[in-house]
């Protein structure tokens, strides 16, 4: 599980690669890379199942759920509405920024648009990354940990962090 940090980090540099370039094509990677690492993260939810108590079972399902939802959003919605717009970007001969151009693009005040012919594509995950997943940040900030978790007082976190079924917690 050492490759889902790197995979994370390609991911934001494939969406940075399309935000600055406008090319939809490095968010189809970015999205991708998503999916494979929440597939990871699922999987390992599923393969420490048993390293559980009976009491954290639930949290464990509760969050391989969750992550099923993610995936299958990443899978059916998501990387098909980039694919499409890149295609459709592609057929129509649109011509992209380079890096350079990019950063000076970003770097001018922003055109506002309230219309929702605009927005409607979207919505959906902008609602659940502002709202759902603000609160589930927090929530896991302070969730609490299981004992086999914790480390005995005075010792410090190494990297990587050890997660049920990722660093192999019994």
């Amino acid at each position: 599980m050492r490759v889902l940090v790197p995979m994370i980090v390609v991911a934001e540099l494939c969406s940075w690669y399309s935000v600055l370039t406008t090319s939809n094509v490095g968010h189809v990677f970015e999205e991708t890379l998503w999916s494979v690492a929440t597939a990871l993260i699922i999987a390992s939810l599923l393969e420490g199942w048993h390293r559980w108590g009976i009491h954290w079972r639930a949290a464990t399902a509760w969050l391989a759920a969750a992550g099923i939802a993610y995936f299958l959003y990443l899978v059916l919605v998501d990387i098909p509405m980039y694919w499409s717009r890149w295609v459709v970007d592609e057929a129509a001969g649109k011509g992209y920024l380079s890096l350079a151009q990019g950063l000076l693009n970003a770097a001018r005040p922003p055109v506002v648009s309230y219309g929702w012919d605009f927005w409607k594509s979207e919505m959906g995950w902008m609602a659940a990354y502002f709202s759902v997943a603000v609160w589930v940040s927090i929530w896991l900030v302070n969730a609490p940990v299981p004992r086999a978790a914790r480390l005995p007082h005075g010792k410090r976190l190494r990297a990587p962090i050890a997660v049920p079924g990722i660093g192999g917690l019994a």
